[in-house]
C-alpha cells in the first residue's frame, strides 16, 4: 500500500541533525518540547515550537557530558543514548525548558550497548545494538531514571512509543522475509510491558509520536 500526502512541508532550520524528537501528547496551543542531536553529538532544543509555528524560533544548546547519538522527549524528562552505549536522563524539563542535569543510566546487566530509546507518558523502552528490546522498570515522574532494564524481545530494529504508552516497532524476526510494522499487545495500566505482538504491513520506519488529538 502506498500512502501519499499533499500537505505542504515548511522549510526547517539549517542545523544538521542525526536525531530529533518531540514530546508526544502535547495539547494544541501549548509549547511543544522538541530536542535534537547534531551530527557531532551535541544536544540542542528548539525554542517556541507550537502548532501555529511548528518551525519554532531558534536552537538552544544544552551541554552534554559526552557525544550523544539519539534523544527522546517525554512529558517530564528527556532520555538519550550516548556514544558509549549507555543512556542518560535529563531531569526537570517539566518546570525548566532545558532541564536541570544529566543522570547516567547503566547498560543492561548483560553489558549490551544501547542504540535507541523512546519515552512515552509513563514508559521508557530501549533497543540495543544487537536488536534486543528492553523495558525500564519503575520509571516515574518522581524517579525518571527508573531502576533496571528488563529484556523483552529480539529481532526489533526500531521503536516508537506514543502518549498512550503504546509501543510500535519494526520487527525483522525469522518468520518474516521483510521488516514489518508491529504493535505491542497486552499492555495494561499495571503491566506496561505487555505480552505479545500484532504484526502489520511491510515497513522500514515507524513514528507513533505527535500532538494529542
Amino acid at each position: 500500500m502506498k500512502v501519499e500526502s499533499a500537505a505542504p512541508w515548511l522549510p526547517g532550520p539549517a542545523t544538521k541533525l542525526k536525531s530529533i524528537s518531540i514530546c508526544p501528547g502535547v495539547a494544541t496551543g501549548e509549547i511543544v518540547p522538541l530536542w535534537g542531536v547534531t551530527v557531532d553529538g551535541s544536544v540542542v532544543l528548539r525554542d517556541r515550537v507550537t502548532t501555529a509555528s511548528p518551525q519554532g524560533d531558534s536552537w538552544i544548546a544544552v551541554r552534554n557530558p559526552i557525544p550523544f547519538v539519539e534523544v527522546s522527549v517525554g512529558p517530564f524528562c528527556v532520555w538519550a543514548v550516548a556514544s558509549d552505549g549507555t543512556a542518560y536522563v535529563r531531569n526537570g524539563t517539566k518546570g525548566k525548558m532545558d532541564g536541570l542535569y544529566w543522570f547516567q543510566v547503566e547498560k543492561p546487566n548483560n553489558g549490551a550497548f544501547l542504540a535507541h530509546v523512546t519515552v512515552g507518558s509513563s514508559v521508557v523502552w530501549a533497543l540495543s545494538q544487537d536488536n534486543i528490546l528492553y523495558f525500564r522498570q519503575n520509571f516515574s515522574a518522581a524517579f525518571p531514571e527508573g531502576t533496571d532494564w528488563i529484556e523483552v524481545a529480539g529481532d526489533i530494529t526500531q521503536i516508537s512509543a506514543n502518549h498512550r504508552d503504546e509501543l510500535y516497532a519494526i520487527s525483522s524476526g525469522p518468520q518474516q522475509s521483510l521488516p514489518v510494522l508491529a504493535r505491542r499487545t497486552g499492555q495494561r495500566y499495571d503491566d506496561k510491558i505487555g505480552s505479545g505482538w500484532e504484526f502489520g504491513i511491510f515497513a522500514k520506519n515507524v513514528s507513533a509520536r505527535g500532538l494529542q488529538v
